[in-house]
């Protein structure tokens, strides 16, 4: 009679890592014009949400993110997002002279409220006053 005993087991003795659904924002979508009426006006940016699944030891569920409004020269303060949201609200101001004004409305992801280690441009919109 012959009998054959198998068994598996690992000789590094760490747990196996645990994976964790991350909550991850993206740009979709925006109602401001290439070309913004010197009135100015408010406009929306949409954004889509997806779940990833990542194999981290510790990790939030939710990545924070940071958008910020840069409107000729004025830099914008920096706004942080720390739930998830679909929708966010731009107002620009009314441009009246006749110099053009670039409008650049930049994202970034941060690991908590504070200004994002890289800064901002993750992801980038441009657009210009007349």
């Amino acid at each position: 009679m012959l009998c054959v005993v198998l068994s598996a087991c690992s000789d590094d003795n760490t747990e196996p890592t645990k994976k964790t659904e991350y909550t991850v924002t993206e740009f979709a979508s925006t109602t401001i014009p290439e070309t913004i009426p010197a009135e100015g006006g408010a406009y929306t940016m949409t954004f889509t949400t997806r779940t990833e699944t990542r194999s981290q030891p510790v990790v939030p569920v939710f990545e924070p993110w940071q958008y910020r409004v840069t409107l000729g020269e004025a830099v914008g303060d920096a706004i942080a997002v720390t739930e998830p949201k679909t929708e966010v609200s731009v107002v620009i101001g009314s441009n009246y002279s006749k110099e053009p004004r670039a409008v650049v409305v930049e994202m970034a992801v941060t690991e908590d409220a504070a200004t994002p280690p890289g800064g901002f441009g993750s992801s980038r919109l441009n657009r210009n006053l007349p």
